[in-house]
C-alpha cells in the first residue's frame, strides 16, 4: 500500500529447488542454539484491498543457515544442534486477525544470491503465493534479477536486545475473510456438525487437513483435543 491509497498484491518469486512438504507446525524456525543472528518477522495477511485480514492462511518457511547451507539437500557442517531433518523449516497459520510472526536466524549468502527467506502462502480458499523475502541494503541484491524485482518484499531490520526485527504485510489475491475458529466443516456456521467432525478427528475416525487443524484449535494451544 502507498500514500495514494493504491493496493498492490505481494509479488511472487521463484520456488527454488529446495522446497519440501511435511515441515512441522512451528513458528520458531531456528533452534535456540542455531548459530546466527536471531531474526523476528511479523505482519498481517490481508485481502486484496490491503485492509481486511485473512485468518487461517497457511504460511510455509524455508531458508539457508547462517553459512548459506540448506539442510536436507546439503551436508551442512555448522548448525542444526539437534540433527533436525527439517532444520530451518516450518509452517504456521495467520491468526483470527490475519497476524503472523515467526522467529529464525538471519540467513547467510547462498552462492551469489542475497540473503533471503522462502515463503509459500495458501489461503483457505486455495489462493497460493510462492515468494521470497529480502533485506534492506543487501549488496548482493544489485546483481540478483529476482531481488531487483522485489521492492515490495525488501524488509527493513531494526536491532534490539533480542535480535533483528522486521515487519511485512502479505497481500493476497483474495476477497474472503478466511476461517472462523470452530468452523471445522467450513460452512460458515458453528453448530453440532462441527463438534461431531472434531470428535472424529480427535478419535482418529476421520482425517484432517491443515486448515481443519487451524479451525479445530479453538483455544490456540497447538493441540486438537
Amino acid at each position: 500500500c502507498n500514500s495514494n491509497d493504491e493496493c498492490h498484491l505481494t509479488t511472487d518469486d521463484i520456488l527454488g529447488p529446495y522446497y519440501f512438504e511435511g515441515a512441522p507446525f512451528r513458528n520458531v524456525i531456528a533452534h535456540e542454539e542455531e548459530p546466527g543472528e536471531r531474526l523476528f518477522i511479523s505482519g498481517r495477511v490481508t485481502q486484496n484491498d490491503c485492509e481486511n485480514s485473512i485468518s487461517g492462511s497457511l504460511i510455509e518457511i524455508w531458508q539457508a543457515n547462517d553459512e548459506g547451507c540448506y539442510g536436507i539437500v546439503e551436508s551442512c557442517d555448522t548448525g542444526n544442534p539437534e540433527n533436525d531433518y527439517f532444520n530451518l523449516r516450518g509452517k504456521f497459520f495467520s491468526d483470527e486477525n490475519g497476524a503472523y510472526t515467526f522467529e529464525s536466524i538471519l540467513p547467510g549468502y547462498y552462492g551469489s544470491r542475497p540473503r533471503h527467506i522462502h515463503i509459500k502462502i495458501t489461503t483457505p480458499n486455495e489462493e497460493e503465493l510462492v515468494s521470497q523475502l529480502y533485506f534492506e541494503n543487501d549488496p548482493y541484491c544489485e546483481n540478483d534479477q529476482w531481488c531487483q524485482e522485489a521492492d515490495d518484499r525488501i524488509i527493513s531490520l531494526v536491532e534490539n536486545e533480542v535480535g533483528l526485527n522486521g515487519e511485512i504485510d502479505l497481500i493476497m489475491n483474495s476477497s474472503e475473510n478466511g476461517i472462523s475458529l470452530g468452523d471445522i466443516n467450513f460452512d460458515n456456521l458453528l453448530n453440532v456438525q462441527d463438534i461431531v467432525l472434531l470428535v472424529g478427528i480427535i478419535l482418529n475416525n476421520s482425517t484432517s487437513n491443515d486448515f481443519q487443524i487451524y479451525s479445530g484449535d479453538v483455544n490456540n494451544d497447538n493441540n486438537i483435543d
